[in-house]
């Protein structure tokens, strides 16, 4: 939505050190997400805090190089001011072999185009839908003659007009009628067609074909090669995500799951895409039933998913950038979700609020690393994307599962995402170990009072009877806004001081002995 909300981030008019926006999309069009980007980062630029968006979309559609209409945005986004980063969802594809690749040296090859079916674009009437995205090297012509394939006899037949990308055009839906001998009646079928000579985006031939039929049995077949005999590559995708098949008919091929992340999450050349890994393969709902995925070799935990995309990119960026948790990960749920059994906590069954909810996928991933990089943004609202990227990946988590990584690869990316290592490599924090035990801390406690029109803080400091005591307020952030010394133990806080979690220190004698988090209210 790109209403502006009731903003619950600004109180007291003190503008946060941080923010995450997050936003649900009606219609799967670049000119909504784009809108909805551009939006986010005025708004954070308005209240001037850095914001960090995470994209969990993922379409097949585009040239998976980094030139769509959308990267080119989120790309000009990030590098417009610091504080803008974009985070995206690798996508669950691998599996389903949606994409596939020819080398053509003057041949041509096929390949049928598995359909999606789809009750809810044309109710109440189920329809198929199978399309493939057809993207070739610039200066190349792709031609392709149009198939249809029943599933259940192999039986196939050509279309008549074949479509090339000679001219950018859009053809005129051609309807083909099909006779189903087996449920003895005659199925009628459209086939669209979208050509690009050469896109404006990256100077490269684009073809884009879809089959529509009321038959889920009846599914498009593509062969494809460039006019004049000429030699180049040949990337496509399906449109509806799944599966690129042969069916073992001489002369087309099956998809493979290399180049399966997505666009809008994937392929934009200044996003950080995330890829998932199993954190944990079972979780027990909130009335004692335990739910697990079954042991598999995608669900031992640590391992790698199997559904998480793959890359490279088509222009040759290794992706994903990074991996994290993306299975049986519990996290907050809607409180308008409808409960299906996939409630975790559910404290109050009388209202819907305070549940906690399962999710699965690289949807789930790339918001964990979005709230990492707020953490970092706290530290350091002026990151870039490119710095953000850096400190994650440097800081990865390798084990029996990642291998050594000594650079990043197409299925883990840099490794597993490390949170504390991210930020302490940003702080300039080292571990210490094997560090002798502290002496014991002196008693000290602290209770925020009313008195009168005032709010006091207590400070009692136990058996020490210092000189001198300086209390100190900081934001999570590190940004000092209160300091006073400390009067028969008590301190004045300020009645302007907004509600919220502080850092207080104690300054005894001019020297530190301690450091907690205190909450205000």
């Amino acid at each position: 939505s790109q209403k502006t909300p009731n903003p619950p981030y600004c109180y007291y008019g003190v503008a946060p050190d941080a923010m995450i926006i997050g936003a649900k999309y009606s219609d799967q069009t670049e000119a909504d997400v784009i809108s909805g980007l551009q939006w986010m980062f005025h708004v954070a630029d308005s209240m001037n805090v850095p914001c960090v968006v995470s994209l969990s979309i993922g379409l097949a559609e585009g040239p998976h190089d980094g030139t769509s209409l959308t990267d080119q945005v989120i790309d000009s986004l990030s590098v417009a001011r610091p504080g803008h980063i974009v985070v995206g969802a690798v996508g669950n594809d691998a599996l389903n072999k949606c994409h596939i690749s020819f080398q053509l040296n003057g041949d041509t090859m096929g390949t049928w185009v598995e359909a999606q079916v789809d009750s809810l674009k044309n109710p109440p009437r189920a329809q198929a839908v199978s399309g493939i995205d057809v993207w070739a090297d610039s200066g190349k012509t792709i031609s392709a003659s149009l198939y249809i394939l029943d599933k259940r006899t192999l039986a196939y037949k050509m279309n008549s007009i074949r479509r090339t990308t000679q001219i950018t055009r859009s053809y005129a839906p051609d309807l083909v009628l099909w006779n189903d001998t087996i449920e003895k009646k005659v199925d009628s079928l459209v086939i669209y067609v979208q050509v690009e000579h050469a896109s404006l985006l990256n100077r490269k031939p684009h073809m884009e074909v879809a089959l529509v039929s009321p038959n889920p049995n009846l599914i498009l077949g593509a062969a494809l090669s460039f006019l004049n005999n000429q030699t180049g590559t040949l990337h496509a995708w399906n449109i509806e995500k799944q599966a690129f098949s042969s069916y073992s008919i001489d002369g087309f091929y099956e998809g493979d799951s290399v180049s399966t992340l997505n666009e809008i999450g994937g392929t934009a050349k200044k996003i950080i895409c995330v890829g998932s890994y199993c954190s944990k393969w079972s979780v027990t709902t909130w009335n004692g039933i335990l739910v697990d995925r079954g042991i598999g070799i995608d669900t031992i935990g640590g391992k790698r998913c199997g559904f998480s995309g793959i890359g490279p990119s088509i222009d040759g960026r290794i992706k994903p950038d990074l991996c994290a948790p993306g299975d049986m990960v519990v996290g907050a749920m809607s409180r308008l979700a409808v409960e299906k059994g996939q409630t975790v906590i559910w404290p109050d069954t009388l209202s819907t609020n305070g549940r906690y909810t399962r999710g699965t996928g690289t949807s789930v991933s790339s918001p964990i690393v979005a709230g990492i990089i707020a953490l970092l943004l706290q530290a350091n609202p002026a990151l870039t994307s490119d710095q953000a990227k850096h400190l994650l990946q440097s800081s990865t988590i390798k084990d029996q599962f990642t291998g050594t990584l000594i650079t990043p690869d197409n299925l883990w990316g840099a490794g597993k995402v490390n949170a504390y290592g991210a930020l302490a490599q940003l702080e300039g924090i080292n571990p210490v170990k094997n560090r002798a035990p502290l002496a014991r801390s002196p008693s000290i406690t602290f209770r925020v009072m009313a008195h009168g029109n005032d709010r006091l803080l207590s400070v009692n400091l136990g058996a020490l009877r210092p000189n001198a005591v300086e209390l100190s307020l900081y934001t999570l952030a590190g940004r000092k806004i209160f300091s006073a010394a400390v009067v028969r133990n008590t301190v004045s806080v300020p009645t302007t001081l907004s509600k919220g979690i502080y850092l207080v220190t104690l300054l005894v004698e001019g020297k530190s002995v301690f450091k907690r988090t205190i909450a205000v209210w």
